[in-house]
């Protein structure tokens, strides 16, 4: 069992996270790359498997890899803590504008704020997204092998549309 201190600073992290990560579960990436770099709880390797079983795995991307990342960090109980933590903010924060701001999709000034997000919310992506391609280009140390696996995997998914394949099958 890790030290309170340590389960703290990690609750935090993802308070944090679910506070400032505005634009979807990938929004979250360049805070979990930053608890990479800081804390020995996972390394960057363990980030783009969080990634990859994220998307396979049912429920929201950002919250999937903030229970990994707990889990992998504090075992079970970091788990259930850092899910809970990444969902509170948000959830507090919808919560107080539904009850102040009546009709918030119509609203002009939130249209004009969520729409001065999106840029920010599209840098952080692409700077994680910069930073993961590099990375798996490093990782395969052979751009050959990077190349003809694009091109077997183009070739899958042409042929899974042309003969209308079940996607549970592709999985298989």
């Amino acid at each position: 069992m890790k030290k309170m201190p340590d389960l703290l600073v990690m609750i935090l992290e993802f308070l944090k996270t679910g506070l400032f990560a505005v634009g979807g579960g990938y929004a979250t990436l360049p805070f979990l790359h930053d608890m990479a770099v800081k804390y020995d709880w996972f390394t960057l390797s363990d980030l783009t498997n969080f990634i990859a079983i994220s998307e396979v795995t049912p429920g929201p991307v950002g919250i999937n890899m903030a229970t990994f990342a707990g889990y992998l960090s504090n075992g079970v109980f970091g788990g259930v803590l850092a899910s809970l933590a990444i969902v509170t903010p948000p959830t507090i924060l919808i919560l107080i504008l539904c009850h102040f701001v009546p009709n918030i999709t119509e609203n002009r000034i939130m249209k004009k704020i969520f729409y001065g997000l999106i840029p920010s919310a599209t840098a952080l992506i692409l700077g994680v997204f910069l930073w993961l391609f590099q990375n798996a280009l490093l990782s395969f140390g052979d751009i050959k092998m990077t190349v003809i696996g694009l091109v077997l995997l183009t070739g899958l998914t042409f042929i899974a549309f042309r003969w209308k394949l079940s996607p549970f099958l592709l999985l298989l």
